[in-house]
């Protein structure tokens, strides 16, 4: 699993080191432990591996998911970009104190692998085993918070490709951009007979 993962990182964009951690230590166990001691319930070796792996990784370039259902939080796009795979490590992305500070979102359902969108999380079912995309920022009494997106953690990862970048829409310039200035001659002779004034 984790070889075709790679080479397909590989192809997709690099990966670059978004937070410092030791991609492997002997406290790694342990923290596995404590996360699977939260949950009831062991985790499989691939999936351990798997974060071990990548913890705290992101990419070069913009990379995303083309998401299979309407995410309201995404307004028009279909794309969930790709923020960094979380951590076992101390970090504001550590995937033990991420559950425990939002059991709202995660109960003891949803594993959480990585950040989307600032603040909204990809998660693996750990029963049914599929990924859903988790949004922080819905009206709990009118709008979904959880998002199914791909039925296995492989099929996401490897349906995970380089954003392309949007062209410049020209309509849509940036309101505080001088493009353009026009002087009445006014102006201009007021300025002329100021700059006079003050030599």
């Amino acid at each position: 699993m984790i070889d075709n993962i790679k080479n397909h990182f590989k192809k997709t964009s690099s990966l670059i080191k978004v937070i410092s951690v030791p991609l492997k230590n002997d406290g790694n166990s342990e923290r596995f432990r404590n996360i699977e001691a939260y949950f009831g319930y062991g985790l499989d070796d691939d999936l351990k591996l798997l974060i071990e792996t990548f913890q705290g990784m992101g990419f070069e370039d913009e990379v995303g998911f083309t998401a299979p259902c309407k995410i309201p939080v995404l307004g028009d796009s279909s794309i969930i970009e790709f923020g960094v795979f979380l951590t076992l490590e101390n970090s504001p992305y550590e995937i033990q104190d991420l559950l425990e500070s939002n059991v709202d979102l995660f109960g003891k359902e949803y594993l959480p692998i990585a950040e989307a969108t600032p603040g909204d999380f990809i998660a693996l079912h750990l029963k049914n085993k599929k990924i859903y995309f988790i949004s922080h920022d819905f009206d709990v009494k009118t709008e979904e918070s959880h998002f199914e997106i791909a039925n296995t953690l492989d099929s996401y990862l490897l349906g995970l490709k380089q954003i392309p970048e949007q062209p410049a829409n020209k309509t849509q310039e940036d309101p505080s951009k001088i493009v353009k200035v026009n002087y009445s001659s006014n102006l201009l002779k007021m300025a002329e007979k100021f700059k006079k004034d003050n030599k």
